[in-house]
């Protein structure tokens, strides 16, 4: 008798099969999406008893969504969703009520520097840029809507950070700081100055922190209890920001922010996204 092996057959179920694994994986990563959206935040153990799968297999899902900035982890260990997913939203009818708020305090602000001018949003170690008006210069800095920037090397990340509770600045520095040019201030000591300067100044400034060719200063808008929703930036090359009177572009941001919070607080406006 004359054994016969059907190798086609063999790698259509291999393949099959690893499809069906991934299909598998990518339902868990969703539902542990879902979940963790629904429930505001949740740990591992309440996340895997919820999607009935073992802690070992739970523990490498959020630790990858973590890795993708689809989740973030908190103080507490636990997990909540990531600057990922509400960067995709940013662009969404979630900011639209604001972006529209804002938008006339952004060109005014764009006729009067020259400048791209953004409006962006805190979101954990991250900013998230909701709008954007883009300078008429030659050169010019361009960042995309739903797109993120490392909050604490950026000027609209340093002014929100300087308007947060110290609760939350003591958790954003719980974790090191990245550096990404030479101009970063990566020292938490260091940054905790730069926080308390910012904070009597009223706004922030940033040369480089990011970028080494990029810089800007923006101003923070905030709710009713004091705590930023959002700010307002002008963006621009280095060689061209130092060229500025910074302290003027400072002052008019300040003028902008008056109005924009006039503008909130008419709107009875408390929160973004």
């Amino acid at each position: 008798m004359t054994c016969t092996w059907n190798f086609g057959h063999y790698s259509k179920g291999m393949a099959d099969l690893a499809r069906n694994e991934q299909l598998a994986t990518v339902n868990r990563a969703l539902t542990a999406l879902e979940l963790v959206a629904a429930n505001g935040s949740l740990n591992l153990t309440q996340l895997a008893s919820m999607m009935g799968v073992g802690m070992t297999t739970t523990h490498r899902l959020a630790a990858t969504l973590t890795a993708r900035e689809w989740l973030t982890k908190n103080s507490d260990l636990s997990y909540r969703i990531g600057p990922a997913v509400t960067g995709m939203l940013a662009a969404t009818n979630a900011t639209s009520d604001i972006r529209l708020m804002m938008r006339p305090l952004l060109e005014e602000l764009w006729d009067k520097t020259d400048e791209t001018i953004h409006l962006t949003k805190l979101d954990g170690r991250h900013v998230v840029y909701l709008d954007q008006l883009v300078s008429p210069q030659p050169v010019h800095s361009v960042s995309q809507v739903g797109g993120r920037s490392p909050a604490h090397c950026v000027s609209p990340g340093i002014i929100q950070l300087a308007r947060q509770s110290q609760n939350y600045v003591d958790w954003f520095l719980s974790e090191p700081l990245q550096r990404h040019t030479r101009n970063t201030v990566v020292d938490p000591s260091r940054f905790r100055a730069l926080l308390d300067q910012v904070r009597c100044r009223g706004y922030a400034v940033n040369l480089g922190g990011f970028r080494e060719d990029v810089g800007g200063a923006s101003v923070a808008l905030t709710n009713s209890n004091g705590i930023p929703i959002a700010a307002l930036s002008v963006c621009s090359p280095v060689f061209r920001f130092k060229s500025k009177n910074i302290n003027s572009i400072g002052e008019l941001l300040l003028e902008t922010a008056a109005s924009a919070q006039s503008i909130l607080e008419a709107s009875n406006v408390n929160d973004v996204a």
